[in-house]
């Protein structure tokens, strides 16, 4: 990688501590959401950052395939019930 890209040593060092902080999931739908069901209900999360992996139309899957397969979970809204970012937030 440090070829490739020209990295230093501290770049290299800098690019790997990202990737621990922000591991990317791939998968089906039922795995990543499998992967993240875990996280939440483990506690490890109480909700995720997605960003696209290569353009628009990955979040774009992630929204019409994980997504409903959360929702069949249980572990995200199908729903709001209030009208507040407040309502919406764990107490």
């Amino acid at each position: 990688m440090s070829d490739r890209r020209g990295f230093t040593v501290a770049d290299l060092a800098i690019e790997q501590a990202l990737n621990q902080l922000h591991p990317q999931v791939v998968g089906s739908p039922a795995t990543v959401a499998g992967h993240l069901e875990h996280l939440f209900r483990g506690e490890a999360a109480d909700g995720f950052v997605v960003f696209p992996a290569l353009h628009h139309s990955s979040f774009e899957d992630f929204v019409s395939g994980v997504v409903p397969e959360l929702q069949r979970r249980g572990v995200f809204r199908s729903a709001y019930t209030g009208a507040t970012l407040r309502d919406h937030l764990r107490a």
